[in-house]
């Protein structure tokens, strides 16, 4: 059931895809978008955030980020006698991105200017960096891009394909829209919170929820994972992350996050029926998966609704025919 929920998600299946015949059974038919992505040997979200990629042509940080969620290792090492000092060197590096998908791909993409220059030792022991982990990395990049290219959706899997369909690859909103696109609905919403008289930290933090998500109905605090980028950010601020999944020991923690805009979410996330211009007019604000709630006037949403048409409309298109249109 989950399989089918992040494929209709991923607009691998239709919304109206399943049907009961005969026998009792339920049978889907893909999407065209859904074939590729069948092909594809990753979870169906990773997938979406590739072929959108190579689609909006940013395709060489997301390369990076599918490859190393694929792997489920990280390319940060921690050693247990300097945690607290790998942690403070890795976000000192890589915290302004404000996105554990992105800091792996800037970890990376240093790590190979580090090793043509003869540097790569001192890079990775600068910041704590697992080489192997990264050179396991760049062996799942291949094979990543050898399915791309299978696909018609890259020209030829070598640099210069990556090159070719990452000309907007430096374009930091368009990748956290994609990154929305893939993760949604994993949506969480951070408040900037004052500090109360009797805690021991003295400066403002954000309070992570997920709307709706306690079993009563009201909103269930989460934490962000420890090892992430975003776990203590420097400068504490209200605003909406997504993340890949969800894991329980001493508290609910949230995994590789990534913190994205409004206009993001409303673009890349939202389902059409999500962006109901009728009910924007009644209560001022648009209802996300989740609960979720973004302030919009019914103008901006019927505008994003016609731009996110015209996006799946060209994603299918290029689906049916990834070499009839750039």
């Amino acid at each position: 059931r989950q399989a089918v929920e992040r494929a209709e998600a991923a607009r691998a299946l239709p919304p109206a895809g399943g049907r009961l015949p005969a026998g009792g059974g339920v049978t889907y038919r893909c999407t065209p978008l859904g074939g590729h992505l069948s092909s594809l040997p990753l979870d169906t979200r990773l997938g979406k955030m590739l072929l959108l990629a190579a689609l909006t042509r940013c395709l060489d940080p997301l390369l990076t980020a599918a490859a190393a969620l694929s792997l489920g290792a990280s390319v940060f090492s921690a050693p247990r006698d300097r945690q607290q000092e790998a942690s403070f060197l890795q976000r000192e590096a890589y915290g302004q991105t404000r996105s554990d998908q992105l800091a792996a791909a800037a970890a990376y993409r240093g790590w190979c200017d580090a090793r043509a220059a003869g540097k790569e030792r001192g890079y990775c022991e600068a910041r704590y960096l697992n080489a192997r982990a990264l050179r396991d990395l760049e062996a799942a990049r291949g094979e990543l891009l050898r399915h791309l290219a299978s696909a018609r959706f890259v020209k030829t899997p070598t640099a210069e394909g990556i090159a070719e369909a990452s000309t907007f690859a430096g374009d930091d909103a368009l990748l956290r829209g994609v990154l929305c696109a893939a993760l949604y609905p994993n949506v969480a919403a951070a408040t900037r919170t004052a500090p109360g008289s009797r805690a021991a930290q003295r400066t403002p933090y954000e309070k992570v929820t997920l709307p709706g998500g306690h079993r009563s109905g009201g909103d269930a605090q989460v934490w962000v994972h420890p090892s992430s980028i975003n776990a203590r950010p420097e400068r504490a601020e209200s605003g909406l992350y997504v993340y890949l999944d969800k894991v329980e020991t001493s508290r609910l923690f949230l995994r590789e996050t990534t913190r994205v805009s409004a206009a993001a979410l409303l673009l890349f996330g939202a389902t059409p029926a999500e962006l109901d211009v009728e009910r924007v007019k009644t209560c001022g604000r648009v209802e996300l998966a989740g609960g979720v709630r973004v302030r919009a006037s019914p103008q901006t949403v019927l505008l994003f609704k016609l731009l996110r048409r015209e996006l799946d409309a060209l994603l299918t298109r290029k689906a049916r025919a990834p070499d009839a249109w750039p």
